[in-house]
């Protein structure tokens, strides 16, 4: 069981590493630039947005679920994990799933009508607004912030660093 939890802390770690550095990517490159121009960039003609909308797309779409169910697994498997692990893969698998969900439930719809879908009949002031709204929202602190994604992403590491720095080769080999 201990190699198990070991490996979904492990694929945590990595899950969400990828995860703040496309959320990174995100904030610092994509956002600005189908929000500083809305409406027009995000208009239907706008050769460039496909290029944004492809990839996030594709990403997104397929990593957040596999990080929400890397995320269950390793909090699952945090059960008889030591008390001094418990409480970290706790507290960042909680957090992160909680992520996971807003991510899929509220914001990924909400970005599809603005991107693909090229603000699904709203007004162009309405969508500007909009637009406007999720990148403040993205600025403050939302599931899809790096800042957030932060929080679950240095759990992880300490609890391995908790690990390294209190392995007992007699514990793991089950001679203790």
């Amino acid at each position: 069981m201990r190699s198990i939890a070991s490996l979904t802390l492990w694929l945590f770690v990595i899950g969400t590493s990828l995860i703040l550095g496309a959320g990174l990517y995100e904030a610092l490159v994509v956002v600005p630039f189908w929000s500083a121009g809305a409406p027009a960039s995000l208009a239907e003609g706008n050769p460039l947005l496909q290029v944004h909308v492809r990839a996030g797309h594709v990403f997104w779409q397929y990593f957040t679920p596999v990080l929400g169910l890397i995320t269950l697994l390793a909090m699952l498997t945090s059960i008889g994990t030591p008390s001094r692990h418990l409480a970290w893969r706790l507290a960042a698998t909680g957090l992160m799933l909680l992520v996971s969900i807003a991510t899929l439930v509220y914001f990924r719809p909400v970005l599809i009508g603005m991107l693909i879908n090229h603000g699904a009949g709203l007004t162009p002031e309405a969508l500007a607004a909009e637009a406007h709204r999720m990148v403040d929202i993205s600025q403050q602190g939302s599931p899809d912030s790096p800042v957030l994604c932060m929080a679950p992403w240095t759990g992880g590491p300490l609890n391995l660093w908790t690990d390294i720095t209190v392995f007992d080769p007699g514990e793991f080999m089950g001679q203790n």
